[in-house]
């Protein structure tokens, strides 16, 4: 009885030795394919199940940073094409693998802010149509405050005071 107990003991060691080894070689082959996350996933599994084993660490770290590099590569190409929701996503990703990277934070602020100046241009646009100019004006003057050169909130700011100016001219004659 003791000696099958121990047998067991044995196997159930060789499987958990082995599971790591398996883990550790799906991280090896998702890593060479380039997909970091799903290599980080599978050399997270492989050291749970070898806690100690320095290989399985050291190739964890290096899959990490390497995932924190492509999700803060693409974050930054996303600013650069102005498509702030991806970029936020993309920015989450690589802090998502290195909570403490420099970088990953300034792009997730950088997508934030963009995002932001965005929701202000949409909505100010959306209070354009609506026929609210007030409104519309705060919110493209929210967009300049930001990015003071941008092109779009200032002719949407230009056509507003215009329409205001002959809308005032023209009460002005109908008073006279």
């Amino acid at each position: 009885m003791l000696r099958k107990a121990g047998l067991l003991l044995i196997a159930v060691l060789l499987l958990a030795g082995c599971s790591g080894k398996v883990a550790f070689q799906k991280g090896e082959k998702f890593s060479l394919e380039g997909d970091y996350d799903r290599a980080v996933m599978f050399y997270r599994q492989a050291l749970r199940e070898d806690p100690e084993n320095v290989s399985f660490k050291t190739r964890l770290t290096k899959a990490q940073d390497l995932a924190v590099q492509n999700h803060a590569q693409r974050a930054s190409q996303y600013l650069k094409d102005k498509n702030a929701e991806v970029a936020v996503y993309e920015a989450q990703q690589a802090l998502a693998f290195g909570p403490e990277n420099e970088r990953a934070k300034q792009l997730l602020y950088e997508a934030g802010k963009l995002k932001e100046l965005q929701t202000h241009f949409a909505a100010g646009q959306n209070f354009y149509a609506a026929g609210r100019p007030n409104e519309a004006l705060d919110e493209f003057s929210k967009v300049l405050e930001q990015e003071p050169d941008n092109p779009d909130a200032r002719a949407f700011i230009e056509r507003i005071t215009k329409q205001r100016a002959t809308l005032n001219q023209d009460n002005e004659e109908l008073t006279l």
